[in-house]
């Protein structure tokens, strides 16, 4: 048996990293790609903090919702406007991303490539390890070549990952020096720009169009049966609510990381400082309906618990709310982009 840094292996049968992080679903790690990223990074020794990788990535600064409907799949930064090649740009990262949708030739050939990558002290992030809509991290392989993941439906376990149910690996082909800090910022500032201005992309509503959509659906008590007993109306339900904590997890993220550029970059700091205190205005107004549940689950969804016109009149109103203030980030943001090109 011999140590690489933060993991383990013995020769010839187990693979596992040691001292990762259990992904802990709601803890101010909504994006669980960013958060399976946050702990790859780690064990590759690069320890850069959530809030960081969400800003720098794009990933804070980011709403988009698929045109049918609140699908969860909006929020994923795997889909619509991609932001996986930001993730490994920033952070001098290579990823191949590899699909497999339960492909059994396709299976076979991503374990293989994986457990090489495992031996090489690379952990893989994975989606649908578990069947969920969630990415994790694998950390480990076993003798008869089981591959071993963390991800937020069982915190803190490791489990079987049912690979025939997994949707998408990302691997780590190349590993490069990081950008420096200066890099990062102008990466940041220019996919927040971007992100605020663009309305559409593929099949996704983005931005500020996002947000009127969303609005439409809400204020449309015939768009669907919240009450309907299928898998459709489920992930409507269950879709609102997940598109909804990304958001405002997102914001979150964005507002600490203007707030530090402000101290790191002083020369930028009115405009950081200003776009900080408009995103934190936008968590302000968006947590108490997650804390008086008017945003909610789907499994809260009953004719029992009726999700009334008013409640989402309520998130309606709400999200114009956020959206004005969004629309005041988008000169700020020209601004800072501007001088970041002179």
């Amino acid at each position: 048996m011999f140590d690489i840094d933060n993991f383990t292996v013995e020769t010839g049968s187990n693979i596992f990293f040691k001292n990762v992080e259990p992904l802990k679903f709601g803890e101010n790690e909504v994006n669980t790609f960013a958060a399976s990223f946050q702990r790859m990074l780690k064990c590759l020794g690069r320890d850069i903090p959530y809030w960081y990788i969400m800003g720098v990535s794009g990933a804070a600064f980011r709403l988009q919702i698929h045109y049918n409907s609140w699908r969860m799949v909006s929020a994923d930064p795997i889909s619509g406007y991609e932001l996986t090649e930001n993730f490994g740009k920033a952070f001098g990262i290579s990823l191949e991303q590899v699909w497999t949708c339960g492909i059994k030739d396709k299976v076979k050939k991503a374990n293989s490539d994986i457990r090489n990558n495992l031996k090489l002290g690379k952990p893989v992030i994975g989606l649908g390890m578990d069947g969920n809509n969630y990415h994790g991290l694998i950390v480990g392989s076993t003798p008869n070549e089981k591959l071993l993941a963390f991800d937020c439906s069982i915190p803190g376990i490791p489990h079987a990952v049912a690979e025939s149910l997994v949707w998408c690996y990302h691997l780590v082909s190349k590993i490069n020096s990081m950008p420096d800090a200066y890099e990062q910022f102008k990466l940041a500032m220019k996919q927040a720009l971007k992100l605020a201005e663009i309305r559409r992309f593929k099949s996704f509503h983005i931005g500020l169009d996002a947000y009127d959509y969303w609005y439409s659906i809400l204020t449309n008590p015939t768009h669907y049966d919240p009450y309907d007993n299928s898998w459709q109306a489920f992930e409507k339900n269950n879709g609102n609510y997940w598109i909804y904590i990304n958001l405002l997890d997102a914001r979150k993220a964005a507002a600490k990381f203007c707030e530090t550029a402000a101290e790191d970059f002083p020369e930028f700091s009115e405009s950081l400082n200003l776009l900080s205190s408009l995103y934190n205005e936008m968590v302000l107004k968006l947590k108490p309906l997650l804390d008086r549940k008017i945003v909610r689950q789907a499994k809260n969804i009953n004719e029992g618990r009726p999700w009334t016109n008013f409640e989402r009149r309520k998130q309606a109103k709400c999200l114009m709310e956020v959206k004005e203030l969004e629309q005041k980030t988008i000169p700020v943001l020209r601004e800072i982009n501007l001088k970041l090109e002179t």
